[in-house]
């Protein structure tokens, strides 16, 4: 038996019909938060935020609530009761023998094709997320190559920083040959990368400033709203 043969399952009609629905789902989200961005056109960058993350996270749901909506074991047709009674055939009828010639020709349907369209689809998203693990490996792999700060003044003043934003814990910092702006990298144990150039060309307050953006950014929970992002669209890539 192939994949698609296991592919050839109610299934995978439901999740053709439910990605076909998604299209004007993702499409009417998608206008409804442009809307709401041009009337909040004034508000802070905290509330706008906000909403078009809102709106990304309806996108991710909007699939999974028609999934379960679109019931696979509900049957397109019912068979209806036999009402008449059944009369036996004459014996001397002679039976009738069909051929693959004689038989008439069943035209293809849209569900006929939806094995080969699921299968397109896994692999599609098995490509991105794969590119997905290469990009979070590329970061983890420049963390690696990096050196630890161990400047007094620039770890004071993340220490200090930390404290001012109120993180719970403060963010390795690192200087990185392979980085031309400074960065953040990793998930669950962050760090902040400075190009090796920055060492001694920045003054305090530049340092300051930095380090004060690249923190807002994990305060924000920025790097897992990058990962998120990253995997629904790899999954909702069409």
């Amino acid at each position: 038996m192939n994949l698609l043969e296991y592919l050839n399952t109610p299934l995978a009609v439901q999740l053709i019909e439910t990605f076909a629905h998604f299209l004007w789902q993702g499409v009417l989200i998608l206008a409804v938060a442009e809307l709401l961005g041009l009337l909040l056109k004034r508000a802070s960058s905290h509330i706008r935020y906000a909403l078009f993350l809102g709106s990304f996270l309806l996108m991710a749901l909007a699939p999974v609530a028609t999934f379960v909506w679109l019931n696979p074991d509900t049957p397109d047709f019912e068979i209806a009761p036999l009402t008449e009674s059944v009369h036996p055939v004459a014996a001397s009828i002679e039976p009738v023998m069909m051929t693959e010639e004689t038989l008439p020709a069943v035209p293809a349907t849209w569900r006929d094709y939806c094995p080969h369209l699921a299968l397109l689809y896994l692999t599609g998203v098995f490509i991105l997320i794969c590119r997905v693990a290469f990009a979070f490996g590329g970061g983890w792999k420049l963390r690696q190559s990096s050196t630890l700060a161990t400047d007094p003044i620039h770890l004071a003043t993340l220490n200090d920083l930390t404290d001012r934003i109120r993180l719970v814990k403060a963010p390795a910092l690192a200087y990185c040959k392979r980085v031309t702006t400074p960065t953040v990298v990793g998930i669950l144990r962050p760090t902040i990368l400075f190009p090796f150039f920055m060492m001694n060309g920045l003054t305090p307050n530049q340092v300051e400033m930095i380090l004060l953006h690249e923190l807002a950014h994990i305060k924000r929970y920025d790097p897992w709203v990058n990962l998120f992002q990253r995997l629904i669209e790899a999954l909702l890539f069409f």
